[in-house]
């Protein structure tokens, strides 16, 4: 701790040893100008041509200057004067003047040479650039007194000290110059946008992986934006201009930044349990800062609120900041912790030095370091976070080696599981490899290997066939089997049949595969003792057989699948009469869905139901309320159960019902009647499996249509992924490249380029930031859109209210290119509409009328009210489309923006959202459009609440 704070000390000293207000070599003690004062009321150049001692001048001190005259009416005039000796007449001189407070004018022996600020508007406080004026050897005198005078206006009464004035020659001078603006705006403009740029890296990894979200990535994207915009006054008002407005919004911000450091802090460090509570608690003092910093009425009062409160409130968060990466460093003992520590140690002294100048001296530091030491701060986090994941990567590169040596002990260990399975398995197994003829016909086999269970169900040893050909060891071996186990291994199909094998004069059930081309393994058992039970083997079979066919109607329409069930049901149970009715638990309803041919015909009953209540039925209805089947084989003897039957039902004698159940609900019931013989468990068994087969069946057919709506759903979304990531791959990176660019070129070589050159760069920055945000912005609408957080809100309108309303916007823009733009619609005519989706569909479509149309053109916007929709056409005489072009409009996954006639650049997001918004109105787009001749964009919207359908 000791040796912490000693460094600690250290920075400081370093920091004030480096960048104290310094003086240039070979410039003497005495070519320092020392001044004379008076205040008065304001005259601009009333002291110019008077002897300053008879006006009332007092020596000036170098400290704050006096304040006694009214902040309104005062008027502060510096005069210096100084002798040349021993200088040639030949040699250039320079006034020097340093970064001041005040806007001021500059006179050299009455004559102004200079003006700093706004000396009409008598504002500033936001330039720190030191400048350099050429004393003309016209306006000096070489053999007497010179003397420089400064006009000095400050509105609101500030006081702050003017000194570090001097001359000298211009070596010297623009050297002085130089250092002093070393650290320039460029490199504020440098650092914000660097810092913009990691913003929108941490924040479009924030929400694009929602599934392992860093909970520190939000609050320091915020930082990250914050600082963008922190020195916005340094950046876009260094040049004495009256920026009161910026001046509280950059401080405000400055706010921000202090709170969000903490709050991401807190959350990449967790050093503790209460973060929440410290961030609640850390909260009300930074809104009650950011509420009074608006409510000063002047620069002046917000200068002085900040000295007093907002800079010690600053202060105390950086001690709050160090005081959270010491504790991190003292428990994690890391290099990121410690990089962290030093990081924020060196700002805090950099904060104390640029402090002790702005409250305590109330000058100008010769350089600015909070702006360097705070992007310092972002850079490094920004390098311990890459830092971090690469040690992730690392651990999780240790994880999948351990895994694959753990996976390979595992396979190592199945191979032993395996040749122990292999022996101890309880059917006989074999590896075969085929023999072919010159044809590639299967004529024989021969033995590879056999377990132990082979030998047993055969009576073949293993040391006695390995090696052997089948027919050698077996010559009485069946054609059949040759060729069925030469299908497998010549086709690699998997077959499995029952057959009785002279050779061991056995039926074996055998199950071959290929393992590899030209080889086949077999399974079998000895089934010879089921031939005792062959003809109910053979009943089950043709019963498994119907089954199976019926598995296989995967294609074929529900309805005629149940009717088929049906049938087979009767063909199972060898039953005459059946039916099948669907049940709803919740109403207690039967719906007829299938009746067997045979009750059609003999039933006589006029107009029969389809629909009963479990209420109303009798018997039959037991199978719902007992929730088991029901049986009986005496249907003509006395049930207190049964409720009769209407005249000209068919008469039944035995009778047997089911209900089928999805998981505990009961969704139908099956009965079938008038067997021959009585009906006993194994019929109940038949139709629950039957049962159970259709309506899986059934869940199966349900299941695959609410795959092919999530296919088409997904086929969508991946569209919708694939523009947004074309999108951010190449039409984001492209301004970006422009901008780093422009922006390297300015904060290396601004120097060297003049002010034109500047100009056009910068020009260049701003044409690629404009672009990317209005990338960014329709990229936002448009996920909005395809996430249905956008809220629709139709209401009925005059749709001349909305053309007035576009016109407006999109004038200046057709004016530009001398463009017609006309609007025709009935007086009083009506829609039904999201105002916001109807001006944005508008907006865009128009706009792209102007981009594709050449200068002179026109362009009408028209409305047509029909009986329940308004249909709205843009037409344009613009270049047109082809065909191959027009079947790629409002598409996703095709790319159709090019650039307009004034070479105008789009994001080809425009036209999908239009398609979106008219959708979400229940409505049509559409385009007609030929080359040359112009393009015409129509949709039709609902006129009214009563047509629009939801």
């Amino acid at each position: 701790m000791r040796n912490l704070f000693i460094f600690l000390f250290c920075q400081i000293l370093f920091s004030n040893f480096v960048f104290s207000q310094i003086k240039i070599e070979n410039v003497e003690e005495k070519n320092f100008l020392k001044f004379k004062i008076l205040e008065s009321e304001m005259i601009v150049g009333k002291f110019i041509s008077k002897n300053a001692d008879s006006l009332g001048f007092s020596v000036y001190n170098g400290k704050e200057l006096p304040s006694k005259f009214s902040a309104k009416n005062r008027m502060l005039t510096l005069r210096g004067g100084f002798i040349l000796q021993n200088i040639d007449s030949n040699e250039n001189l320079m006034l020097v003047f340093p970064p001041i407070f005040h806007s001021c004018n500059i006179y050299l022996n009455g004559n102004l040479i200079g003006k700093r600020g706004e000396i009409e508007k008598s504002y500033t406080t936001r330039i720190h650039y030191t400048e350099t004026y050429f004393l003309s050897p016209k306006l000096l005198n070489f053999n007497g007194l010179n003397e420089i005078s400064i006009e000095i206006l400050s509105r609101y009464g500030e006081n702050y000290s003017v000194n570090g004035i001097f001359i000298s020659n211009r070596e010297n001078a623009e050297a002085h110059k130089a250092w002093r603006n070393f650290f320039s705006i460029s490199f504020l403009r440098g650092m914000s946008l660097t810092s913009l740029i990691i913003f929108l890296y941490f924040f479009i990894f924030y929400f694009a992986r929602k599934h392992q979200r860093v909970s520190y990535y939000l609050p320091f994207s915020i930082v990250c934006f914050l600082y963008s915009f922190v020195y916005l006054s340094n950046i876009a008002s260094y040049d004495f201009t009256n920026t009161f407005l910026v001046e509280k919004i950059s401080r405000t911000l400055l706010i921000l930044w202090v709170f969000f450091t903490n709050f991401y802090l807190l959350e990449y460090t967790k050093i503790t349990k209460f973060k929440n509570k410290i961030l609640i608690a850390l909260s009300f003092p930074t809104f009650i800062y950011i509420s009074l910093m608006f409510l000063q009425k002047n620069i002046f009062e917000m200068f002085n609120f900040c000295n007093k409160f907002v800079f010690p409130y600053l202060f105390l968060n950086l001690f709050v900041f160090l005081s959270i990466c010491l504790t991190y460093f003292l428990k994690k003992r890391s290099k990121t912790s410690f990089i962290l520590l030093s990081t924020y140690v060196l700002t805090f002294s950099a904060s104390i030095y640029d402090l002790y100048f702005a409250v305590i001296l109330q000058a100008k530091p010769f350089v600015l370091l909070i702006p360097y030491s705070f992007f310092l701060i972002i850079v490094v986090f920004f390098f311990i976070v890459a830092w971090e994941q690469n040690d992730i990567y690392k651990i999780s590169l240790k994880k999948l080696e351990k895994m694959v040596e753990e996976r390979t002990q595992e396979l190592s260990q199945q191979k032993i599981e395996y040749q122990l399975l292999f022996e101890n398995m309880i059917n006989g197994f074999a590896y075969h490899k085929i023999i072919t003829d010159s044809d590639g016909n299967p004529v024989d086999y021969e033995f590879i290997k056999v377990n132990s269970e082979f030998e047993r169900l055969t009576g073949l040893k293993s040391s006695e066939i390995i090696g052997k050909r089948v027919l050698e060891v077996l010559p009485q071996t069946e054609k059949i089997w040759i060729e069925k186990y030469g299908k497998v291994a010549l086709t690699g199909e998997s077959t499995e049949f029952s057959n009785f094998s002279e050779a061991f004069e056995k039926y074996y059930f055998v199950s071959a595969f290929c393992p590899q081309k030209n080889y086949f393994c077999v399974i079998f058992n000895d089934v010879s003792e089921l031939i005792i039970a062959q003809k109910n083997l053979k009943i089950n079979n043709q019963r498994l057989e119907l089954l199976f066919g019926l598995s296989q109607m995967k294609n074929i329409d529900m309805q005629i699948i149940f009717e088929k069930s049906l049938d087979i049901a009767l063909l199972m149970t060898k039953s005459r009469y059946g039916y099948i009715y669907f049940y709803d638990e919740k109403t207690q309803q039967f719906t007829l869905n299938s009746w067997s041919k045979d009750v059609m015909e003999s039933c006589k009953i006029l107009n029969p139901q389809t629909i009963y209540d479990l209420e109303k039925t009798g018997i039959w209805g037991e199978a719902v309320r007992q929730r088991r089947p029901i049986l009986v084989n005496d249907f003509l003897a006395e049930n207190p159960l049964k409720k009769g039957y209407p005249a000209g039902h068919v008469e039944l004698f035995r009778y047997l019902t089911i209900p089928i159940f999805n998981g505990n609900e009961i969704v139908a019931v099956i009965g079938v009647a008038n067997k021959s013989e009585n009906y006993d468990e194994t019929d109940i068994i038949q139709l629950n499996l039957l049962a159970d087969s259709v309506f899986s069946i059934s869940q199966q057919k349900e299941d695959e249509r609410k795959i092919h709506k999530y296919t088409e759903k997904l086929q969508k979304l991946n569209a919708t992924k694939d523009k947004f990531f074309s999108i951010i791959a190449h039409d984001l990176k492209n301004p970006f490249n422009s901008i780093l660019g422009f922006s390297e070129l300015l904060t290396n070589y601004a120097e060297s380029f003049d002010s034109e050159k500047i100009i056009q760069f910068a020009n260049a920055i701003q044409s690629s930031a404009l672009k990317t945000y209005k990338l960014l912005e329709n990229l936002l609408e448009w996920a909005r859109t395809q996430t249905g957080t956008i809220e629709f809100s139709p209401e009925k309108m005059f749709i001349k209210d909305i053309f007035n309303e576009i016109k407006e916007q999109v004038e200046d823009l057709s004016t530009s290119k001398n463009i017609s733009l006309s609007f025709e619609t009935d007086e009083y005519s009506e829609i039904f509409a999201d105002k916001n989706m109807l001006n944005a569909v508008l907006r865009n479509l128009i706009t792209n009328a102007i981009k594709y149309t050449p200068k002179n053109g026109k362009i009408f916007v028209k409305s047509l009210c029909e009986t329940k929709y308004v249909k709205i056409s843009v037409i344009d005489t613009g270049i047109g489309m082809d065909e191959k072009h027009l079947k790629k409009l409002f598409k996703i996954n095709e790319k159709v923006s090019t650039n307009g006639t004034d070479e105008e650049t789009g994001t080809g997001l425009g036209l999908l959202l239009c398609k979106k918004f008219i959708s979400r109105h229940k409505g049509e787009i559409w385009v007609e459009s030929k080359v040359n001749e112009g393009s015409n964009f129509s949709f039709s919207i609902p006129n009214s609440k009563e047509s629009f359908t939801f």
